[in-house]
């Protein structure tokens, strides 16, 4: 891929329907947590048992899992580092640490790794989104509540999560080759086939409310470390494990995705500086249109 590849073929016709979406935030309003739970809880689990139905996944599903893990981690240490050295009180921390940690991989991430390399892309992009949403909403739970959660009260979140379920489900029945009857398969198939769109028409209608925070210096930092340091750790997570290939390419990018936007909806619930994180999300979004530009380049 060269960079007019790159631009034209995969980031422009995504940045196309986040500003249909922004439009339809900005001019009618309407309620995007009722198209969250039309996504989260219909649409993403039937793309994720279409997709996996007929993939032998078991394998990449552990390294994808162990690579989430040990990326989190890393720079969970980086960051609290950070934290630190900035001296951020307690609710400044955990704003700058959910900017920083949790990545958009759904919204944003399935579709780029989509049109960047098809439907092996979408295979991998949507295990790493699983794993990604049972670290958002446990360890990005405890880390917005400042450690008033219950731990444990928050694994419990993790049952809570469609894609589990789904992703399980077909790979049992890929496993024991179970035959799912056509109209099954069609109609779940139908249903995932939306999945995609909407998720990114829904990303651009939550950015239409998001507002600019003035703590400009963490927030340049915290940009810094979403969409520069990232793929550093990556880069170095993925040689040290020995992933190449498509599966190398594709988490790097996943893992270099800017601030995810349900750190917001976590922020907001246990008021940890909910514009701080909205800021986030706005200003990694845009920048990573170069960012990730590079990135694939560079991966491509």
């Amino acid at each position: 891929m060269n960079l007019t590849q790159v631009l034209m073929d995969v980031l422009f016709p995504i940045f196309l329907i986040f500003g249909i979406g922004v439009i339809l935030g900005r001019t009618k309003s309407p309620d995007p947590r009722s198209i969250a739970h039309l996504s989260i809880f219909v649409l993403l689990p039937s793309l994720v048992f279409a997709t996996f139905i007929d993939k032998d996944v078991l394998s990449s599903l552990a390294v994808i899992g162990a690579f989430v893990v040990g990326f989190t981690s890393i720079l969970y240490v980086v960051s609290l580092v950070t934290c630190r050295l900035l001296n951020l009180e307690r609710a400044a921390r955990s704003a700058f640490l959910l900017s920083v940690l949790f990545t958009n991989s759904g919204n944003y991430g399935v579709p780029l790794c989509t049109f960047a390399f098809g439907e092996e892309g979408t295979v991998s992009a949507l295990a790493y989104m699983m794993y990604g949403s049972v670290i958002m909403y446990t360890f990005a739970v405890y880390i917005a509540s400042r450690g008033t959660s219950n731990f444990k009260g928050s694994l419990l979140n993790v049952f809570k999560i469609p894609l589990i379920y789904a992703v399980v489900l077909a790979s049992l029945i890929s496993y024991f080759h179970v035959e799912v009857p056509s109209f099954l398969g069609k109609s779940v198939g139908l249903l995932g086939s939306a999945a995609i769109p909407v998720c990114m028409v829904l990303l651009g209608i939550q950015l239409s409310h998001t507002h600019m925070n003035r703590d400009f210096k963490s927030l340049v930092l915290a940009n810094i470390m979403r969409l520069g340091l990232s793929p550093l750790i990556g880069i170095a997570l993925t040689s040290l494990m020995g992933i190449d290939g498509v599966l190398r390419s594709i988490l790097l990018i996943e893992c270099s995705m800017p601030t995810a936007i349900n750190s917001v909806l976590i922020a907001i619930e246990f008021d940890a500086e909910p514009g701080f994180v909205s800021s986030a999300v706005l200003t990694s979004t845009i920048a990573s249109i170069g960012s990730l530009a590079a990135l694939l380049l560079y991966v491509t």
